[in-house]
């Protein structure tokens, strides 16, 4: 019998109390952008883009951080309705378009699709699930084709922070084969990037 423990990948053990307040410091994230953003520019108000991601988008992404973490999963029942719900935003936004949402859906999921399946073929493992995917053509259905670009960026930067943080902390989780669920970076990311003025930043 072969040792797990050399040969699986295991998810990082948090506790319930550890995942609650990372779900509150992320709903927190959630509350101060669009704070901030409506502080900056109170015309925004007037937008049906920020009703959309008021009460759509943040609600569905914060959802899924919480099932990310305690759970290890984005359901397809909450993934799937947030990438139409992506279309949806784009075809009734004059500042959308329908096809660059599609095309970053598209591409999102297929940039996740074809990262696991090189990581299955050279190391004989999973190295991200497609619930990630799914996560980021919602990101794409929502931010179109150009976002997708900054969501990686920025996803991929509070990642090594927060495992440098971790590594800091916790030296012996280097020497553990272990992973922590993506989907709240991504999250994140896609909540600020939809936002403006930080939008502007990198659009």
């Amino acid at each position: 019998m072969t040792d797990p423990s050399n040969n699986e990948i295991t998810p990082m053990a948090i506790s319930r109390r550890t995942a609650v307040m990372m779900i509150t410091a992320v709903a927190t994230v959630f509350l101060i952008l669009p704070a901030c953003a409506l502080g900056l520019q109170p015309a925004l108000m007037e937008q049906g883009s920020v009703l959309w991601s008021l009460f759509i988008l943040g609600p569905t992404l914060l959802l899924l951080t919480w099932y990310d973490l305690t759970e290890y999963r984005l359901p397809n029942l909450l993934t799937i309705p947030l990438i139409a719900a992506g279309f949806a935003f784009a075809w009734n936004s004059s500042e959308h378009d329908l096809i660059l949402s599609v095309l970053g859906a598209i591409v999102g999921y297929g940039l996740v699709f074809g990262l696991q399946q090189l990581y299955l073929r050279f190391r004989g493992q999973e190295g991200i699930g497609l619930g990630d995917g799914k996560l980021l053509a919602a990101g794409g259905a929502w931010l179109g084709i150009l976002g997708l670009g900054p969501i990686l960026l920025l996803s991929s930067v509070l990642g090594m922070a927060f495992f440098g943080v971790t590594a800091f902390f916790n030296a012996n989780s280097l020497e553990k084969k272990q992973y922590f669920p993506f989907g709240p970076f991504l999250a994140v990311s896609i909540w600020a990037l939809s936002w403006p003025p930080f939008s502007q930043l990198v659009f």
